[in-house]
């Protein structure tokens, strides 16, 4: 009978211990499908992780996600950090990624008035030239 109830709390306590400790780090992996729009445009993030059970998005505006897919729309121009954090299954367990994408604002170009006195391209011209 001892060694009944031995055996069945080693057992217990090593059914514990696989659930509990075996978890493998996560590693955060972002992949996106641009890294340079223009201010309206929307960027497609996907999860790349691995040995993740739970991912979290943090956008700029600081909305979330915990898709493995999204897509995001950017309404401000700058260099736009994104952070993606994955998480072991009970949570104690985390590593976190993040990308940054270029947003350009359309309207933050020159315009200028260009005189040109070549043989073959005399006249005025009007250029637009992105900055």
């Amino acid at each position: 009978m001892k060694n009944k109830f031995l055996i069945g709390a080693m057992t217990l306590m090593g059914i514990i211990t696989s659930t509990t400790s075996c978890q493998k780090q996560p590693s955060a992996c972002i992949s996106k499908d641009k890294t340079s729009i223009e201010v309206g445009q929307t960027v497609k993030f996907t999860s790349c992780s691995t040995d993740a059970d739970h991912i979290k998005w943090t956008f700029p505006d600081n909305q979330t996600s915990t898709t493995k897919e999204v897509n995001y729309t950017f309404n401000t121009s700058g260099n736009m950090t994104v952070k993606l954090e994955a998480f072991s299954k009970n949570k104690k367990k985390d590593d976190d990624a993040s990308a940054t994408i270029t947003v350009k604002n359309v309207n933050d170009k020159f315009v200028g008035n260009y005189n040109s006195s070549e043989a073959c391209a005399s006249g005025n011209y009007t250029y637009i030239m992105s900055i």
